[in-house]
């Protein structure tokens, strides 16, 4: 028994993974994204059958990630009868035909004469019913639908019902009796009118959602709006960095810890993504790394496109390179000690030099001038290379701060 509640709860926790981060899990009982078929992203149940549904694109223009319905097409989920709560919240985006006539079922569990909630167009009108079999509460809005994507969310509590549209509530109805749930199927795209009969939807429908309490105003806008948790926290620098030791470094930072991220590079010709190979490492992280560099990239333009809710792009940031090698200057015999050092190095050095700090990315941290003494107390502990430079030329070492 127990390792059967192990695998229910961690294929849970897979799907959970798939939602949005402007989606609330909080009892959640069905998410239906539509990217790339019916199922329910918020459990391993409740997935949907199509009926002569097809993909289209939703309202970010993403290929294959809504349905659209027309020919009495529909798509039919198990029941929603094993929710006991007495409150209940529908969410979805909806694209309907336009000059509709007549009654469309778009999301509803209620068949004629059950009890159960109802989400429809009237004369492409939103029209939102909640019944217990032997009465009905309906709930409408007089503005016509017109092209385009529109978001409507039903709120049932056990005294009102209200309806939403585009995160504005439109209306409310008081409840004195009611059933939200019952055996029948949940349909989308359609009503179950009677054995054989069906009032169809004729447009397009994506990101149904389904909750077993009353979702609150904030949570109704943040589905409206989609994207509250997606904006880039660190942009790119522009930055110079020294064939010695050689490493540049970019990085950013975006608020979706589900964003997904890919580098682009500019050689003066045009924008090119990057990848895993060469001097590249890092592309597709929020962490550039170019790893023996010359002076041939100086002058590229660097900046990452970030994929979360919807697509970002960084501010450009240049690379500068300086070439810091010389044949004939590299010194020899040059000592710094100790190494390891807590913080003060000590330099064998016969006049006055300049010194600069460089970390694993390759970014200058310190720099100064010298005749014998470096302090690098302030810095993190780590590896980083030291570059003395005087009249006599220039020499390049690897110390470890502990």
């Amino acid at each position: 028994m127990r390792i059967l509640s192990l695998i229910l709860l961690f294929s849970s926790c897979l799907s959970s993974q798939n939602l949005p981060s402007y989606v609330s899990s909080n009892s959640l009982e069905r998410w239906y994204s539509f990217n790339g078929n019916a199922n329910n992203a918020s459990s391993s149940a409740g997935n949907g059958v199509n009926t002569n549904a097809t993909l289209t694109t939703d309202r970010y223009g993403s290929a294959n990630s809504a349905y659209s319905f027309s020919n009495q097409g529909y798509i039919q989920t198990p029941t929603l009868g094993q929710i006991s709560s007495t409150s209940l919240t529908m969410s979805c985006w909806v694209n309907p035909n336009t000059n509709q006539s007549g009654y469309q079922g778009v999301v509803s569990n209620q068949q004629s004469n059950s009890s159960g909630f109802l989400f429809q167009l009237a004369g492409n009108k939103p029209a939102v019913t909640v019944s217990s079999g032997s009465g009905y509460y309906n709930l409408y809005n007089n503005s016509v639908l017109g092209s385009g994507w529109t978001h409507i969310v039903q709120v049932i509590r056990p005294d009102s019902m209200e309806l939403y549209i585009d995160g504005i509530k439109t209306g409310s109805t008081t409840l004195n009796s009611y059933a939200l749930h019952n055996t029948s199927a949940l349909y989308i795209g359609a009503r179950r009118f009677g054995s054989n009969t069906y009032e169809y939807y004729s447009g397009s429908i994506d990101d149904v959602g389904i909750w077993s309490r009353a979702l609150t105003v904030q949570e109704i806008q943040d589905l409206y709006i989609g994207c509250v948790d997606t904006i880039i926290q660190q942009q790119p620098q522009s930055n110079t960095f020294f064939t010695v030791p050689g490493t540049a470094h970019f990085t950013t930072a975006h608020s979706d810890s589900t964003a997904t991220y890919q580098w682009q590079q500019n050689n003066g010709t045009g924008w090119t993504n990057l990848s895993d190979l060469g001097i590249y490492s890092g592309t597709t992280t929020d962490s550039l790394v170019l790893t023996g560099i010359t002076s041939s990239l100086n002058g590229f333009g660097y900046r990452c496109i970030i994929d979360a809710c919807s697509m970002d792009t960084t501010d450009l940031a240049i690379l500068t390179v300086v070439d810091n090698i010389g044949v004939n200057e590299v010194v020899k015999g040059v000592v710094i000690s100790p190494n390891p050092t807590s913080g003060i190095l000590n330099i064998v050095i016969t006049s006055l030099s300049e010194y600069k700090v460089f970390n694993v990315n390759g970014q200058r941290v310190a720099q100064g001038n010298t005749e014998g003494l470096i302090d690098i107390t302030n810095l993190p502990t780590g590896s980083y290379q030291i570059i003395i430079t005087n009249d006599d030329g220039r020499s390049t070492h690897t110390i470890q701060k502990i």
